[in-house]
């Protein structure tokens, strides 16, 4: 909240008005961390490796630089089970270390986004811009259990409505005037960035299937590049 009032309140003040983009393209690879212990326990910084790829299209840039996007993304892994205690989180033995079941998940993720972002500024007012945004998503998922005592598994299927809350910084290598007024000119390319994310994920507002997951939330970051034209 703190973010987009920051990002509001600079927008008022640009000191130098541009033009607005007719679409824009990013692409970022991020870390995800689940709300879900069961998925791949990835839950702090102690396990890594449960990467998520995105793509979200910008539609359209109106004033004050908002931009209404959709997006996709889609990732996959697996991850072994624990043994769980009386309160529904996992089991540990007397040396503290986590009591793995015989059991395990393999799952994918396909997720759909439809949002809102805002940039603080155009890139050839400054080359560094913050920008936040908001959204919708939905996740629908496959997720296999596998018992390895019995050699059986069961697929479950199903869905998940959640949002996305975050921002980051984008990079614009169009550091030269002179570069961005030819790359504009000759290729009608407004900007190309380095992007930098991270987003809260929560969800389980309306799960159904999936079998043993609660939700899909969670929080991510990472990064990719960006192309405005």
């Amino acid at each position: 909240m703190i973010s987009i009032l920051f990002l509001t309140l600079i927008s008022t003040t640009e000191v130098e008005k541009s033009p607005s983009t007719a679409g824009s393209t990013s692409v970022t690879v991020n870390q995800r961390f689940f709300s879900d212990r069961k998925l791949g326990n990835v839950n702090g910084f102690s396990s890594w490796g449960a990467l998520s790829f995105d793509a979200q299209f910008g539609l359209y840039e109106f004033p004050f630089r908002v931009e209404p996007y959709v997006g996709v993304g889609y990732m996959q892994n697996s991850s072994i089970l624990c043994g769980l205690d009386a309160t529904d989180a996992c089991a540990r033995t007397a040396s503290g270390e986590i009591e793995a079941s015989e059991d395990h998940l393999k799952y994918k993720l396909f997720t759909l986004s439809l949002g809102v972002r805002q940039r603080a500024w155009d890139p050839s007012f400054f080359v560094v811009v913050p920008y936040a945004q908001v959204g919708l998503t939905y996740r629908y998922g496959r997720v296999t259990k596998i018992t390895q005592a019995e050699g059986q598994q069961k697929v479950n299927l199903g869905g998940d409505l959640g949002g996305e809350f975050g921002g980051g910084l984008i990079f614009s290598f169009f550091y030269d005037r002179e570069i961005r007024a030819e790359m504009e000119t000759n290729w009608g390319l407004r900007d190309f960035a380095l992007m930098t994310s991270v987003r809260y994920l929560p969800a389980g507002w309306f799960r159904h299937g999936l079998g043993l997951l609660k939700n899909t939330g969670g929080w991510d970051f990472g990064m990719g590049l960006i192309l405005d034209w």
